[in-house]
């Protein structure tokens, strides 16, 4: 889409100041500070935390320029949500109380949100190839390539695996 980057963020700070004023009157709550950044990157469109004792938003403006009307009524309710929560209760899931607080807030509760995302990362998967003693082949992840390097572990009927070698086989 290629919305203009201060457009998006003007956008976003609007609708998140809308939210938090929502907020305020339908909980009855002290005005707080609210700190928002737009460097969040990645498979995630927003998040919401504390950061040094600061409620804090973060946004993929990625996403945002390539679904901003989906953008600004789910993803700035659902984080939202989570400060209020936090705010609320000391801390924040998906779960009842958040859910309820996103009703509230004008949205629907859902853990994740699809958008249509064709941001291309320069990050490639890596499979770490091995192959047991049988001949079969496994393509682990990195997690599982660390674990085998500390503790070396059996696989197929108790006999070893035997790293191969790394596959970059495709973009993410």
């Amino acid at each position: 889409m290629n919305h203009p980057v201060e457009k998006l963020k003007e956008d976003i700070i609007q609708r998140t100041k809308e939210i938090r004023e929502l907020a305020y009157s339908k909980f009855a709550m002290a005005e707080f500070p609210l700190d928002i950044s737009f460097d969040l990157k990645g498979g995630t469109a927003g998040k919401a935390g504390m950061v040094n004792q600061r409620p804090t938003l973060k946004f993929n403006l990625a996403f945002a320029d390539s679904n901003l009307p989906a953008f600004l009524s789910d993803t700035v309710i659902h984080e939202m949500a989570h400060i209020v929560e936090m705010r609320l209760h000391g801390e924040s899931s998906h779960g009842y109380r958040w859910a309820t607080i996103m009703y509230i807030l004008g949205g629907i509760p859902t853990r994740c949100v699809q958008y249509e995302h064709s941001v291309q990362t320069n990050r490639r998967s890596r499979n770490n190839v091995y192959q047991c003693e049988c001949g079969k082949v496994f393509h682990l992840t990195n997690v599982m390539h660390k674990s085998i390097e500390k503790r070396p572990r059996v696989h197929c009927k108790g006999r070893e695996l035997k790293f191969l070698g790394i596959e970059f086989d495709k973009e993410i």
